[in-house]
């Protein structure tokens, strides 16, 4: 066994805790995204006889769309970290294969690259594709 593989066993075994923690946090967070209250309201198509209404209207149903757009990639990177956890390569960059930063990890427990690549991503310097679940 060669210092890399040395290494992913390591990480693999010293993961293993915060992976199953992070999975309850991940699984609580797509629980609490699934079926948002309201969202049906906040989208629906209401009659108003008041242009100013109609327009109000719009600008509301365009945010909760937007906002349901947001859920929709958060429901989708919760997913492919909750797969992560389950094939053991979750806390490993997706990109660069090194340990993500314990608290990068603790503020954004989905997160899929380390903060070096996912700066590099952002500012598109690499060959980047978004990630799937």
């Amino acid at each position: 066994m060669g210092p890399a593989e040395w290494h992913a066993v390591c990480n693999y075994r010293r993961m293993q805790p915060e992976s199953q923690r992070a999975k309850k946090i991940l699984e609580s967070k797509l629980v609490e995204l699934v079926n948002p209250a309201g969202w049906r309201d906040a989208i629906a198509v209401r009659a108003s006889a008041d242009p100013t209404d109609s327009t109000q209207q719009i600008g509301e149903r365009e945010m909760a769309t937007r906002g349901l757009s947001r859920n929709a990639s958060l429901m989708r990177e919760l997913r492919a970290a909750l797969n992560r956890v389950a094939d053991g390569s979750y806390g490993l960059c997706v990109d660069c294969e090194e340990p993500i930063a314990a608290r990068r990890l603790a503020a954004v427990p989905w997160a899929a690259r380390c903060l070096a690549c996912q700066e590099d991503a952002e500012n598109g310097e690499g060959q980047y594709e978004p990630l799937a679940a």
